[in-house]
Parts: structure tokens; sequence; C-alpha cells
């Protein structure tokens, strides 16, 4: 089904770095006509074809214009249910990883500790909401926003955004709908 749109744009992270018909289906509906993707088997066309329409833009390219990168690492101490929570998830993952020793297990093992870190579900204790409340209250202060990024949206910032109403948050993630 073709949508009939007056402007139409699409954003994408590697879209070169990946399949090549991935660039076709993008384009498909950025400028419907101009790829086939029979085309898939010449590159060198797909690449003619797209570059009037394809800003790429490489951090050598931009590097002079962006300031410089400032790094503020910042341990924090997990509270005493979140700290037990972790520590069980740590042995039973170690038991877990001893029978199964799969690449695909240690790092389930690990993710779950990196969520535990985040927050713990049972206690709803979270060292880092803790401290993320503190430098919210801050910027607020100092009339600033705040952009807070999470590996797992669904599974951490969700849980804390209720926490974090008082700052009026929005919650962007990449998650599909299922309507």
């Amino acid at each position: 089904r073709r949508i009939d749109a007056r402007m139409r744009w699409g954003l994408t992270g590697t879209p070169l770095e990946n399949k090549i018909e991935d660039v076709i289906s993008l384009f498909a509906y950025l400028k419907p006509g101009l790829l086939q993707y029979s085309d898939a088997e010449r590159p060198t066309k797909v690449k003619d074809h797209i570059k009037p329409y394809f800003l790429r833009r490489r951090a050598a390219d931009v590097l002079d214009d962006l300031p410089d990168k400032v790094s503020h690492e910042v341990w924090l101490e997990l509270g005493p249910n979140q700290r037990a929570a972790y520590e069980q998830a740590f042995q039973e993952g170690r038991s877990v990883v001893t029978r199964e020793r799969t690449v695909t297990h240690v790092l389930a093992q690990i993710s779950k500790l990196k969520q535990l870190c985040n927050l713990d579900p049972s206690s709803g204790e979270s060292a880092k909401l803790e401290y993320l409340y503190e430098q919210l209250a801050e910027l607020r202060e100092s009339d600033e926003k705040g952009l807070v990024f999470s590996q797992y949206p669904m599974k951490t910032l969700e849980a804390i955004e209720p926490h974090l109403s008082e700052f009026n948050p929005s919650l962007f993630h990449g998650q599909l709908s299922d309507r």
C-alpha cells in the first residue's frame, strides 16, 4: 500500500554497512521507483542512484565542530535489598554458567546483573534512581533539562518513570507497538 505524502524522509544508523536489501527497502518508501529489489545484485548502481538523496556524516568530517567529550564517572553503592538481589542473581548465574558454558548463557547472566544494578524489581530499590533524582533536581533548579538513556528501556525506564513524575518525563523507546 502506498502512502501519499508531500515529503518523505528516513533516518537510519548505518544502512550501507547493513544488507543492500535494507537500503533498497528504505528507498522503496522514500523514493518509490528509484530502485528495484533486483538491483541488490548491482551495488554500484544502488550507490549511484541514492547518492543525491543520501547525507552521510562521518565523525572525521564533524569532529572539529563538536565540543570536547566530557566524562564523569560515578560509583554508587547498592542499597541492602538491591545488593542482596544482586548477590543472589550472581550466585544463581554462576551455577547456570558452570552447567551451561555458552556465550549466550554468559551474556544472559551479565544482562540480568546489569538490570539489577539499575533497579531491583522485587524491592523497588535503586541506587541509580536515587542519584538520578538528585541530578534532575539540580538540573531543574538551573532551568536545564536532562536526557536519560538505558539499554533496558522497558525494564528500567518504564519502572522508574512514575518516581520521576514531578519532572514531567517523556519516555521514548524503539519498541514496536503490538496494535
